[in-house]
């Protein structure tokens, strides 16, 4: 079926051949490939079309058939509006530079990527309830709105570029099929500061970065919900430098750092010529001078004349 120009369709409609940069406005299902028997080959080259659909299906084809071949959409630069259920790949997808919206307010819409890479995902509606059935890759995934997404538990998820920013009263939940069961995140970067996100069972390859209004649930790693402050207090009639590492400190007089929750801050003491460093003391873990970031941290370090100096 080759389709020029804009199709509108109400049903569900099945591409049994290569269509291509078609416009398409369907209101149920997009097929590709056999509805039936298995045995027809679809595909579907999207060109930079504007696609508005319920649901996506990229069926299997039938092994006795043509083991050699798979359906395929090819979606170019296209821009896909997802409104409906599903998103189901058991063929071929290959993402170009398009983008995929996934606009529904509903819950138990699900997503099965097949092991095929996406290119810009974004999920924007606040009601919507979304789960993963498989892992996934993109370039970048984002939520920007708020809404239910559920992650496959043990699959791992590689984004490139994730911005996750819900609002007061639309946060961005993002939570495992298997409570308790940890999902896998790896992400390059962080477009901008995540905000308004609640967090559970997620084991982060590197530091994630959710400080402003973002709440953990349980079970997570590497990512940090808070950042606290270190502050430093000289006291003594001698005189000295702390640093600290990570940096953040480097002062004679006293002063203060911000840190992220859960790190482990060294002090050191350097006395001045003339000086001596006699001791730490502040709140009870400053007493050697390594603290952990999990709350706001006073410390004191003491540095006294030496004798030889009266």
């Amino acid at each position: 079926m080759f389709v020029s120009g804009a199709f509108y369709g109400d049903e569900k409609v099945t591409l049994d051949n290569t269509v291509n940069n078609t416009a398409m406005d369907i209101k149920q299902a997009l097929v590709i490939g056999d509805d039936g028997t298995g045995n027809k080959r679809g595909e579907f080259r999207a060109g930079s079309a504007a696609i508005s659909v319920n649901r996506v299906f990229i069926k299997i084809i039938s092994t006795t058939y043509r083991p050699d071949i798979k359906n395929k959409l090819v979606a170019g630069s296209s821009v896909w509006n997802i409104s409906g259920t599903y998103w189901k790949n058991y063929g071929e997808f290959y993402a170009g530079t398009s983008m995929v919206n996934f606009t529904s307010g509903a819950a138990g819409n699900t997503i099965f990527s097949g092991g095929a890479p996406f290119n810009n995902v974004a999920f924007n509606n606040a009601s919507g309830s979304w789960t993963f059935q498989d892992g996934m890759t993109a370039n970048s995934l984002t939520s920007t709105m708020g809404g239910d997404l559920v992650f496959n538990a043990g699959s791992t998820y590689t984004i490139t570029n994730l911005t996750l920013n819900g609002s007061s009263g639309n946060l961005v939940n993002l939570s495992s099929t298997t409570l308790g069961s940890g999902w896998n995140l790896n992400v390059a970067n962080i477009t901008q500061p995540l905000s308004y996100v609640r967090v559970s069972d997620s084991n982060a390859a590197n530091q994630v970065l959710c400080t402003d209004s973002c709440s953990s649930i349980s079970g997570n790693t590497n990512w940090i919900f808070n950042i606290y402050t270190l502050n430093y207090t000289r006291a003594g009639n001698g005189s000295g430098t702390v640093t600290s590492s990570p940096a953040g400190i480097n002062s004679a007089e006293s002063t203060s750092a911000s840190f992220n929750e859960g790190t482990v801050v060294t002090l050191t003491a350097i006395p001045s010529t003339g000086s001596a460093f006699t001791r730490w003391s502040g709140d009870a873990d400053c007493a050697d001078g390594s603290v952990a970031m999990n709350s706001e941290v006073n410390c004191t370090a003491t540095f006294t004349e030496d004798a030889d100096n009266d």
